[in-house]
């Protein structure tokens, strides 16, 4: 039995629950955000319901199998539990009094992330007419249980603050098992049978085949890789095209899918302002047939731009289809120009960064007129393990002429995990690696002394340098455990490295030599456009 917090409409002049048929909003959530423990639902107004249900929406929160009121066993979207999902769209569109037998899947993080499936699953012609996952991606492993191989700070705090938190046995028994496994370097550290059967990158084509269109929200602070990918397969698969390629120059999009991608935090401005807004048209137009324009966009890609503090529309994911590559130089420079042979190499060890090698730092030369970062970002970096196992994170800087630096992006990569999908890689027109994608499901072991390629994807941002500006790229071993301290990007975790017990001890004293020479040049691709031209 799964329990759920249902929110009407009520007519002002009563307060009574208004007269008619309205569309129904779905959320499937693990979170405690419905019934109260007397059965209240006043909690539930306090949400975002209070703003869609004075605009004539039926509001559902439904507690997932497992957690807190609902029966059964916890599984993170287990196998029951996406049934549940297609059968709670039914329920909602057939068995609820009032409803017009239309349905909306609506949600953020966890509750975001089901609504993929449901939407899979429910067929054609179903009630589901649209879908709004916010602050979530359709690849979990990826993003942000893991990055580059390694487990995040975020993820151990969202076994064991969030979803151990689901209020029953069975929560926190799934939970801090699977925390366990992971920890201990077990089947659930890598990209096999468990995250695959949660990943939804797959369903992508079945959602598009069903005609349930996409609005996706997230923040740069936040999911901010996987949302943008996303977008790029929902306007593949409309198109016919290979999901798992970047989008075509030139590609005609549809406004059937669309991302805004804006600066806020987890789960943040779904309640005010343009997301609010956008949601509430996209909802209007699929399920009461209000002709918002907004189905009919030409512009379908609303990115909010970091530098200048505004928002630019597009319809093409990536922006850019030719990279400039810069190569990683003796004495710390950044430049277009290849190393030579007589270039040579940097040390860096496994430390933490506030040990004087435990970083390195290499700074182009300023932008005259600006520039602009719009799309992925990636770094190859040749190193040489002197331990069974190497790992680098990369941070890329918007660095002022005075010398103030400001993160932008940041990556990693376990070196044991190196292992590319070529087939779901992108690379730009020239063949330059924009956005590697690894497989993460098996060790490929290091050679100590032997040098090894690292293909580092680092975040995607749109984000503006000031005239006179350079980038910085910073390589180091180890996050600043001073910015770990929380589950969410305000306090840093979601992007701090957590190796697992086994990949510590193959990292622990090792040092790395950091190749720029002629035979092995590391370098990074970034989407350079001019600041002024767009172009």
């Amino acid at each position: 039995v799964l329990k759920a917090s249902i929110v009407y409409p009520t007519d002002p002049a009563t307060g009574k629950r208004a007269s008619g048929a309205f569309p129904v909003l779905l959320e499937q959530s693990p979170y405690h955000q419905g019934i109260s423990q007397d059965g209240d639902p006043k909690a539930v107004l306090q949400y975002l319901t209070q703003y869609f249900v004075a605009r004539g929406y039926i509001y559902v929160v439904a507690e997932v199998r497992g957690t807190h009121h609902s029966g059964g066993q916890f599984g993170l979207i287990s196998e029951r539990e996406k049934q549940d999902g297609v059968e709670l769209v039914d329920w909602a569109a057939h068995g609820l009094a009032g409803s017009s037998g239309r349905v909306g899947l609506t949600g953020c993080s966890y509750t975001g992330m089901n609504q993929y499936f449901t939407a899979a699953m429910v067929g054609k012609n179903s009630p589901v007419k649209a879908m709004a996952p916010a602050s979530v991606g359709p690849d979990w492993y990826r993003e942000p249980g893991f990055v580059g191989g390694a487990p995040t700070v975020s993820l151990e705090k969202a076994f064991a603050e969030v979803w151990a938190n689901g209020g029953t046995d069975s929560a926190v028994r799934f939970s801090l098992k699977t925390l366990a496994d992971i920890k201990a370097g077990g089947p659930t550290a890598y990209d096999g049978d468990f995250w695959k059967a949660r990943s939804a990158t797959n369903l992508i084509q079945h959602i598009v085949d069903n005609g349930i269109p996409a609005l996706i929200l997230a923040d740069w602070n936040d999911y901010p890789t996987s949302p943008g990918e996303a977008y790029a397969m929902f306007q593949n698969a409309y198109a016919g095209r290979d999901i798992w390629a970047p989008m075509a120059t030139g590609q005609k999009a549809t406004g059937r899918y669309q991302l805004i991608m804006g600066n806020g935090q987890h789960c943040s401005g779904r309640e005010n302002g343009p997301k609010a807004t956008a949601l509430l048209k996209w909802f209007d137009t699929w399920l009461k047939d209000v002709d918002t324009g907004i189905g009919d966009a030409r512009t379908t890609l609303h990115l909010y731009e970091l530098g200048s503090d505004h928002w630019v529309s597009g319809s093409v994911y990536p922006q850019v289809d030719h990279y400039q590559t810069l190569y990683l130089h003796a004495g710390g420079a950044l430049s277009p120009t290849k190393a030579d042979e007589r270039d040579a190499s940097d040390r860096l060890i496994y430390a933490s960064p506030a040990h004087p090698s435990a970083t390195l730092t290499y700074t182009s030369v300023p932008f005259p007129g600006g520039a602009v970062l719009a799309g992925p970002v990636s770094a190859t970096i040749y190193a040489k393990p002197s331990s069974p196992n190497v790992i680098i994170i990369a941070d890329l800087f918007d660095v002022a002429p005075d010398g103030k630096a400001q993160q932008l992006a940041t990556g990693g990569l376990v070196g044991s995990l190196r292992a590319l999908d070529e087939a779901k890689s992108w690379r730009d027109k020239d063949g330059q690696l924009i956005r590697p994608y690894h497989k993460f499901t098996h060790d490929d072991a290091v050679k100590p002394g032997e040098v090894v390629r690292l293909d580092i994807r680092i975040q995607p941002r749109q984000a503006a340098l000031a005239p006179g500006h350079s980038l910085r790229l910073v390589l180091k071993t180890q996050s600043d455990s001073s910015l770990c301290g929380s589950l969410f990007p305000g306090g840093g975790s979601f992007w701090c490295f957590d190796p697992t017990v086994t990949q510590r001890q193959a990292l622990e004293g090792g040092s790395y030599d950091v190749e720029h020479n002629g035979a092995w040049p590391s370098l990074i691709n970034v989407p350079v456009q001019s600041r002024n031209t767009g172009e």
